[in-house]
């Protein structure tokens, strides 16, 4: 094929996802400083501050994406940029001020105490500069700068881990030093996006002209609170079930998977461009089903070696203290696996336009988990919400399957990731036998056999290997 997944893959997806990388190797350090409810504390605020722009940034940098080449002349590109610019920033001031003066009730309402009251100041602050961050970031995107947007966003994260290492082990000012030397970076380079944006703004507001932003954007809010939800679901029901330390014991189980998340996110960046550009070439019902095959086959070995290795992960990782997060990690990963296959899947209904499907199965899968996890978590606890979490994407995963079948046939066939999952799912299940286990030489067989017994379910009778050369 002209143009390789492999390689947007690896030239796009990977390094979109490279900056979250340099905050997952940085957790190691803030687990031996932070305690289980200060990671408990800064899940909520990362639920918080995704939620928290819904009502400031209003979609308009959507709205400015969209509507940006609709416009003819750099003078009304910046009478657009503008107007959204100028509605923006004293809605998010407006909030930010509102949250400053009713700290010490909003603190005991999100943290369960308010002691925690100059956390939230401080974690409130960054909404206005986070906002003027984001929306002035999109003219590399408008003006296709890819290299400059890559630099600096990578930029940015770096500093941000460079800046929380000082503070919370040379400053030793733990969570507070943590928050306050993001706030810090935020301010820094959402002053420098401004900068890079200056030929964009003007002293100029439209009403006309915002409110063209506000109906192409507002309209998308529902969609994107639901795709909101449904991430930051799990952690929400355990805000309100159970403790901050809890909570912490999620957050870093949710830490140790991270690389999966990598997975699938860098697979996303990069599959669905390819998947409309090539669906139609000759070979292309074999490399969807090949790369289907082949992402899960790579997800479960991961899934795998996290199962009968999980404590040695999280003793490495983040130290004896988090070790109650091992029998989350399982379930946790699987979750992950479910949820990139479905967005593999997704291509199919994508190309057929059926838009729909996606949000109904978001809005039914959603709902499920939230009842499973409820009930679960009164028997069971805390495992209780993950395996709830998990019913929710297995039962995503097959309606989005059933429906591709039916609109996008014979682009991807289903019987061997069948068996790896089902085989896979009985090992979750059993990961908390096994990941006790003392022996270790014991496990290190039994996990090699399962990775062998799992490999060759995949290939058995199917010369994938020689086919994706056409990858390359």
């Amino acid at each position: 094929m002209k143009n390789s997944l492999l390689k947007d893959f690896l030239s796009y997806g990977v390094v979109g996802v490279m900056a979250k990388f340099v905050g997952f190797i940085t957790i190691p350090i803030y687990a031996r400083f932070l305690s289980q409810a200060d990671f408990g504390i800064l899940e909520i605020i990362s639920i918080l501050m995704a939620f928290l722009p819904f009502f400031t940034t209003l979609q308009l940098e959507s709205s400015f994406l969209r509507l940006y080449f609709e416009k003819d002349s750099p003078k009304e590109q910046g009478k657009l940029f503008s107007s959204g610019f100028w509605l923006l920033v004293p809605c998010s001031i407006l909030l930010t001020l509102v949250m400053l003066v009713f700290n010490q009730p909003l603190s005991a309402v999100f943290f369960k105490s308010s002691s925690y009251y100059l956390i939230f100041i401080i974690a409130t602050s960054e909404l206005l500069f986070k906002n003027v961050l984001g929306y002035c970031t999109i003219i590399y995107r408008v003006e296709f700068n890819r290299k400059a947007y890559t630099s600096f966003y990578i930029s940015y994260v770096i500093l941000n881990a460079i800046a929380g290492i000082f503070f919370i082990v040379v400053l030793d000012k733990g969570l507070q030093g943590l928050l306050l030397s993001r706030l810090i970076v935020t301010i820094i380079f959402s002053l420098i996006a401004l900068y890079n944006a200056r030929a964009y703004i003007r002293w100029f507001y439209s009403w006309k002209i915002a409110k063209e932003m506000l109906q192409y954007g507002i309209p998308l809010i529902p969609s994107v609170i639901a795709k909101w939800a449904q991430k930051y679901l799990p952690g929400i029901v355990i805000f309100f079930i159970f403790s901050i330390q809890q909570m912490g014991i999620f957050a870093m189980a949710t830490k140790v998977v991270l690389p999966l998340f990598l997975l699938t996110q860098s697979l996303k960046l990069a599959w669905h461009p390819y998947s409309f550009e090539n669906y139609q070439k000759s070979d292309s019902k074999t490399i969807f089903n090949d790369f289907y095959n082949v992402y899960s086959l790579i997800g479960s070995l991961i899934v795998i070696v996290l199962l009968f290795f999980g404590k040695e992960v999280l003793v490495l990782f983040a130290s004896e203290k988090f070790i109650e997060s091992q029998e989350l990690v399982g379930v946790i990963a699987m979750t992950y696996i479910l949820g990139g296959m479905s967005d593999l899947l997704s291509a199919g209904i994508l190309i057929k336009k059926k838009n729909i499907i996606l949000s109904y199965s978001a809005i039914i899968s959603t709902s499920l988990s939230c009842l499973f996890m409820y009930f679960l978590s009164l028997e069971f606890g805390l495992i209780g919400i993950v395996i709830g979490g998990l019913i929710g994407e297995i039962v995503k995963y097959f309606i989005i399957a059933y429906f591709v079948n039916e609109h996008f046939k014979d682009y991807f066939k289903y019987w061997r990731t069948s068996i790896g999952l089902i085989l896979l799912l009985v090992m979750v299940i059993a990961s908390n036998f096994v990941g006790n286990l003392s022996l270790f030489g014991f496990r290190l067989i039994l996990c090699c056999l399962s990775l062998a017994f799992i490999s060759f379910v995949y290939f058995y009778k199917n010369n994938i290997i020689s086919r994706l050369k056409l990858f390359w």
